[in-house]
């Protein structure tokens, strides 16, 4: 198993516990969309899943691109700031 999958492994299996959702699935989707916790994303801010907005009071701003009128746009967007792994999972399952 990954280095990635053994760290994350006590927070998927208690986020399990608390919204039904499978270990694997979720773990499977971190690793994925983190690339293996490797973003800037996950480094700055504890987002696996490039979830966007504000999460009490807390958010990095990175670029990103967009739909919008029929093309990509490079755009610089609000991602949630977790403190922990942990609520970046709860706010994915939630």
């Amino acid at each position: 198993m990954s280095d990635f999958l053994e760290m994350i492994k006590p927070y998927v299996i208690e986020d399990m516990r608390k919204s039904g959702i499978l270990a694997s699935l979720t773990a499977s989707q971190a690793k994925i969309e983190s690339g293996s916790g490797t973003s800037g994303l996950t480094k700055k801010a504890n987002n696996f899943f490039g979830i966007k907005g504000i999460y009490n009071g807390q958010f990095v701003e990175m670029m990103t691109s967009e739909w919008r009128n029929g093309r990509y746009e490079r755009v610089l967007a609000k991602f949630k700031k977790y403190p922990t792994f942990a609520e970046s999972l709860a706010d994915q399952s939630g």
